[in-house]
């Protein structure tokens, strides 16, 4: 984590943070608002405990590195989407997502871009096609594993 963040740390923060709570939105979860579960340090992380799923948004600057995350999960008993930015060459950005499932160890899918269908939010792999798909729903996070197959076009 940065000692001191510049205002372009600040907005892409504010940027991962909206995206984060866009997620929540789409998968209408219920977030946990009322009283903390995690300490102070873990303040920006979405929570929906119905749903045991924790949304972290994610920048170089803010110190969101998988080993406080895991800290967290293990807090909660959540699994975990990790919100980032990453700048490109030519001024784009792309946003990518890393799935996080709890467990004794966790076991991390790293490169996942969002998708809607049918009102539903997916998570497919961006890198590697052969890695799960995986559902978000009021119900938690779900993998190909765990729900009828889906095809849309390019797949």
């Amino acid at each position: 984590m940065k000692k001191y963040m510049n205002d372009n740390d600040r907005a892409l923060e504010a940027q991962t943070l909206s995206l984060a709570r866009m997620v929540a939105h789409l998968a209408d979860l219920e977030l946990y608002t009322t009283l903390p579960i995690l300490p102070q340090e873990f303040a920006q992380y979405l929570i929906a405990p119905e749903s045991h799923i924790m949304i972290v948004p994610a920048t170089l600057a803010n110190g969101n590195d998988r080993r406080k995350i895991e800290n967290a999960m293990r807090i909660t008993r959540c699994d975990a989407i990790v919100v980032r930015i990453l700048p490109q060459a030519g001024g784009a950005r792309k946003i990518l997502f890393e799935i996080g499932r709890d467990g004794l160890v966790p076991v991390w899918f790293p490169e996942y871009t969002s998708r809607g269908v049918e009102g539903d939010l997916f998570f497919q792999p961006a890198i590697d096609p052969n890695g799960p798909l995986f559902k978000l729903t009021k119900k938690g996070l779900m993998s190909s594993n765990d729900f009828a197959g889906i095809r849309w076009d390019g797949w």
